[in-house]
């Protein structure tokens, strides 16, 4: 049945017709050849293969005999087979498995229950530089780190005992002492009994997978920390927080209690610091100065504009500056990396640690690379700072030049002024001195920022003081530290209360004329860039433009009331002629001009107005200047010719003074106060509020004085007789609103 033939098919037949003949003629060579050459008899037994009937090939073991008879002779042959592919199948494999246990680069080693090394292949002797015979029989644990060893024993051991099975990373020692990292696969293996009896250990170096690891997870912590410190940048454009955060960042990410930044002050003479991290119960350290000169650690970041890394700095010599506050804050190692911007360190940003520590090269570049990002992000920051600084000095220029455009107030301008100036300038006081042309001194007009009264009733010189001496040559004074020139100001004591340091002088000068001097004062270092100063320049002029125009405007003023004052002493002359003409009318024109603005005055006109109206009253009867004096000064009545002319001595002087324009708004009254309340009228008969305001307050005034003097031809009426006419034309030949007021004025007098 092995080879598919049945009994019959075998019996009776020749070895040579069947497919396996060749295998039992093989057979019987072979042990013709043994007796022949060996002279032995036993059987044979060979392996080979054998075709079935189906002309499939199987591996068979043959096990065959040659039977002799009694006298020796071969007469026949006694054969076995067996079928043995499985067992062939089972020798491939193993050669297979062999094979791929010798070749293989991982590093695979056998041992007993108790340790011992069985067996190792050529990838671990590769690995290891041990030679075969160096491992055989020595304990696996040999070559294990000692802390591996004892994980070994203690977690690998136990659960492969229980489960036959672990898999994890672990460190051995090369024949060299070095010591890598491998990923360990354990299995035990058990016999028939299920009785454990060796250990197989398969293992290959992570070294480089680790590093990458390692790598990837640096390279994802830099991320995370320039993401955030980037995120915090794009959130604010204030210096600080971006500092603040990046200091935070950097602290957390290497696991630091402490970390601060500071920046270079205006004098750079030292680093002040302006942003810190600090884990809970440390000490801040904000505002304190780091001084840069005698400061080793600080000269050797500002000048090499590289990172420092201080492994003691309690016993570091260059500590020695800020020995005390290393010791108050309990700093042991410290990371300083310099904040870079336009290629000038403008600031350090220091990382404490409160353990000795050593910062690696992968740390230090990670934290360099986050202060550099910080520091891109604090320029822009700057940049932001500086241009928003431009707009606000640029707004407040605009703003002064409209206070100035459109108030004359010296006073209110020069407040405004000085409030913008202290502001915008960014410094501690301010104040302006005018100067007085005809006296030549200097007088403070304006002042803000002062704790004293200093410098507030300053009456200088030309010459005397600084501002005498910035007003005398024209020219720009600044003295950096006041300390030095104390006896400037022994003129006002005060000052020392002040404690100013840096003293700026600025002479105010409009269309080439000395106006005064801007002064400007500051408790502090002062850093005068060109952006400072060129605002501060523009503010000196705006500042004189606009004394320029208050004494422009002051001496228009006074111009204007001195040709006012001439003006009304002219008309004054014209009414005094008239009265020396009419001497009927004498002391007349005073009258009626007191109680016509007295009148105006109680119903509420304005005092432009009225002005106007004591100049019309002052003219009232100007036009008679052109009626003869026959008329004129004619003791008898009228005749109705007479009359005629008389009646046309209002448009007299309409006509002879609307031509003056500085009299044109004062001509209401000469024109037209004969006019009456009815219409009855002259020159133009106009009715009720047709008749300008001026000149129906003035008809009333005119009538009331009249009949309140003695005349030629009739004695003056008494009060009452005078009131009831007036009360009687009511509504005729005055207006009733104007009466009304007239009478409560009388009542009063």
């Amino acid at each position: 049945s092995t080879f598919g033939y049945t009994v019959d098919e075998w019996v009776g037949t020749r070895l040579s017709q069947h497919a396996s003949g060749k295998a039992f003629f093989q057979m019987a060579r072979k042990a013709l050849y043994s007796i022949k050459h060996f002279n032995e008899f036993d059987q044979v037994i060979f392996e080979s293969e054998m075709l079935r009937k189906d002309g499939t090939e199987i591996p068979v073991e043959i096990t065959g005999k040659l039977l002799f008879n009694k006298k020796g002779i071969p007469i026949g042959l006694q054969g076995t087979t067996r079928d043995i592919a499985e067992r062939v199948q089972a020798e491939e494999q193993n050669r297979l498995f062999s094979k791929i246990i010798e070749t293989t680069r991982q590093s695979i080693i056998i041992t007993n229950i108790k340790g011992a090394v069985l067996y190792v292949n050529q990838g671990y002797c590769d690995f290891s530089g041990f030679e075969e015979d160096e491992v055989i029989g020595n304990s696996m644990f040999r070559f294990a780190q000692k802390k591996d060893a004892l994980k070994l024993a203690k977690e690998v051991v136990p659960a492969l005992i229980k489960n036959k099975y672990w898999h994890g990373d672990m460190n051995v020692v090369k024949k060299d002492k070095q010591i890598v990292p491998v990923d360990l696969i354990c299995s035990l293996l058990s016999d028939k009994k299920n009785k454990p009896e060796f250990l197989v250990a398969i293992f290959s170096d992570i070294t480089e997978r680790i590093q990458a690891r390692e790598a990837l997870q640096r390279r994802n912590i830099e991320l995370t920390l320039l993401n955030r410190v980037i995120a915090a940048a794009s959130m604010t454009m204030e210096p600080e927080v971006v500092l603040e955060t990046t200091c935070r960042e950097l602290a957390l990410a290497f696991n630091l209690p402490q970390a601060a930044a500071a920046l270079l002050n205006e004098s750079r003479t030292a680093a002040i610091i302006v942003a810190e991290y600090l884990a809970e119960g440390y000490t801040s350290a904000l505002n304190v100065e780091l001084p840069i000169e005698g400061n080793p650690v600080m000269e050797y970041v500002f000048e090499n504009k590289a990172p420092l890394v201080i492994t003691d700095a309690q016993k570091d010599p260059r500590m020695a500056v800020i020995h005390d506050e290393i010791q108050q804050r309990g700093t042991v190692s410290m990371l300083i990396l310099p904040l870079m911007a336009h290629g000038q360190v403008v600031g350090t940003l220091g990382l404490d640690s409160v353990e000795r520590r050593e910062f690696s090269r992968e740390e230090i570049d990670l934290a360099a690379n986050a202060v550099s990002t910080a520091a891109r992000a604090l320029e822009n920051a700057q940049l932001f700072s500086q241009a928003k600084r431009r707009l606000k000095r640029i707004e407040a220029l605009h703003s002064i030049d409209k206070i100035i455009s459109s108030s004359i107030d010296l006073n209110l301008t020069t407040n405004l002024f000085l409030k913008q100036a202290q502001i915008q300038l960014e410094v501690d006081a301010v104040d302006i001195l005018l100067f007085d042309p005809l006296t030549l001194n200097l007088k403070c007009i304006g002042r803000t920022g002062f704790k004293t009264s200093a410098l507030k009733y300053t009456d200088l010189r030309l010459g005397q003081g600084l501002a005498g001496q910035v007003a005398q040559q024209r020219e720009i004074k600044h003295i950096p530290n006041l300390l030095e020139e104390k006896e400037l100001f022994q003129t006002s004591p005060e000052m020392s209360e002040e404690d100013f340091i840096v003293y700026y002088g600025i002479p105010l000068i409009a269309k080439g004329v000395l106006k005064g001097v801007l002064e400007i004062f500051h408790r502090g270092p002062l850093s005068l860039d060109s952006e400072w100063l060129m605002f501060s320049n523009a503010l000196a002029g705006l500042a004189a433009i606009a004394i320029d125009n208050a004494s422009m405007f002051n001496d228009l003023q006074r111009s204007i009331m001195d040709l006012s004052i001439a003006y009304d002493s002219t008309l004054e002359g014209w009414a005094k002629t008239l009265e020396l003409r009419d001497y009927e009318t004498e002391g007349h024109s005073r009258r009626v001009v007191e109680m016509t603005v007295k009148l105006a005055g109680s119903m509420g006109l304005p005092a432009d107005q009225i002005v106007q109206i004591r100049r019309g009253a002052l003219l009232h009867d100007i036009g008679k200047m052109g009626v003869p004096d026959s008329i004129l000064q004619k003791p008898g009545k009228l005749t109705d010719d007479e009359w005629e002319i008389m009646q046309q001595h209002p448009v007299y002087a309409f006509n002879a003074l609307s031509g003056i324009e500085f009299l044109r708004p004062a001509l209401e009254i000469p024109h037209y106060h004969h006019e009456r309340w009815d219409g009855n009228g002259y020159p133009q008969g106009l009715k009720g509020e047709e008749i300008p305001l001026a000149a129906r307050i003035f008809a009333i005034i005119d009538v009331w004085d009249a009949l309140n003097s003695d005349r030629p031809y009739r004695k003056a009426w008494s009060k009452e007789k005078i009131l009831a006419h007036i009360k009687e034309q009511s509504g005729k030949h005055f207006d009733p609103r104007v009466m009304d007021a007239f009478l409560k004025i009388i009542e009063l007098t």
